[in-house]
């Protein structure tokens, strides 16, 4: 697999080819068998590359320290030759010099393109089509859901606004129809943010740690935290994410940090639930982390509800985030959010531990 940058746009013969399409997600037999996503190509690298599992992923990015490089002039094209034809991928873009999901201002793209190819060569020639054309973009990572019948090239360009991109996932989706994928979007407050926050993180992460313990397993994952969030801003705002990311199976919720009123809290996590079970969607709910100050009794009720609720949803079980930081409070850098060290590689673990149960 390689990887051609051109810094102007070519002058291609933009042929239909069967229509290629971001598509909406297909209806979901929450009980039939998980489909593994094998990642086809990435800009993250990765330490062991001899592993055929990962598709030989391309190598942009130090491991360990993460810093981004991808920072491209306006309309240059990365190009990602792919292992064979795939009738579905999920193409995911991460602008991690952003702390939070809803905030862009420092090198994120408003504007970009997203396009296929069966019959190119090189990345340069054949016929293109565009099957993501955003121009008001709003959010510092984007999951794209991409169908057609001959995906053997994609390329990826930004036409407006920042180009600080630390992150490119292609996932094979194809065969996936009707079936859970290997998809997650983590969704919370500041401590989901801060635990997937790629500019601070190193490796192993939530989806090699699943190859770790299920080596056929490398699922897609990518970032909704905002920092300040309570159960009714992620409620406020759940819709327009699920709508802004097609192909996001599992959603992993973490919130109640920032709740006071135990009543209010209940009714906005069961709506959470509610419509991600009415996307066809599969929410996963954590227990609330222990803190260490007074409000550590808020998070107990809310424990309770949350309990109460993954059992009345019939939900998988969670990651139970307040007996380990109860039995670990010195991986809080204060009391309240993980260290950017043990706590936060805690919470990936702890989360692929639940991951990987999932068959």
């Amino acid at each position: 697999m390689g990887m051609v940058m051109n810094i102007a746009c070519s002058d291609n013969n933009n042929q239909v080819q069967d229509d290629p399409e971001e598509i909406d997600d297909p209806v979901t037999d929450p009980n039939a068998k998980l489909v593994p996503t094998v990642r086809i190509a990435s800009t993250v690298s990765i330490p062991d590359t001899n592993d055929p599992g990962l598709k030989n992923p391309i190598w942009l990015l130090d491991n360990i320290g993460r810093d981004w490089v991808l920072n491209l002039p306006l309309n240059t094209y990365v190009v990602f030759k792919l292992e064979g034809s795939y009738s579905q991928i999920l193409f995911q873009w991460m602008s991690s010099a952003n702390y939070n999901y809803d905030v862009t201002q420092y090198g994120c793209p408003s504007g970009y393109e997203i396009q296929v190819s069966s019959n190119s060569t090189n990345g340069n020639d054949g016929s293109w089509d565009t099957v993501v054309d955003e121009s008001n973009n709003l959010w510092a990572a984007r999951a794209h859901h991409i169908k057609n019948n001959d995906i053997q090239w994609v390329r990826f360009r930004v036409t407006s606004g920042g180009s600080n991109i630390d992150e490119i996932d292609i996932h094979d989706l194809s065969n996936s129809d009707g079936h859970p994928i290997d998809t997650w979007g983590f969704i919370g407050d500041s401590k989901t943010a801060d635990t997937f926050w790629r500019n601070k993180i190193g490796a192993p992460q939530f989806n090699e740690k699943v190859h770790e313990l299920v080596p056929e397993r490398f699922p897609s994952m990518i970032n909704f935290g905002i920092g300040g969030n309570n159960s009714e801003h992620l409620l406020a705002r759940l819709q327009q994410t699920i709508n802004n990311n097609k192909g996001i199976y599992f959603w992993a919720v973490a919130i109640g940090t920032n709740d006071g009123d135990a009543e209010q809290f209940e009714n906005n996590l069961k709506q959470i639930i509610e419509t991600l079970l009415e996307n066809g969607k599969q929410p996963i709910v954590a227990r609330i982390a222990y803190r260490t100050d007074s409000n550590n009794q808020y998070v107990q009720a809310f424990n309770i509800i949350i309990d109460r609720l993954v059992e009345e949803y019939e939900l998988p079980a969670g990651p139970d985030l307040y007996s380990y930081f109860e039995q670990n409070p010195e991986h809080l850098r204060d009391g309240l959010h993980p260290t950017y060290t043990d706590g936060v590689r805690a919470i990936q673990r702890l989360w692929a531990e639940v991951a990987a149960k999932i068959k």
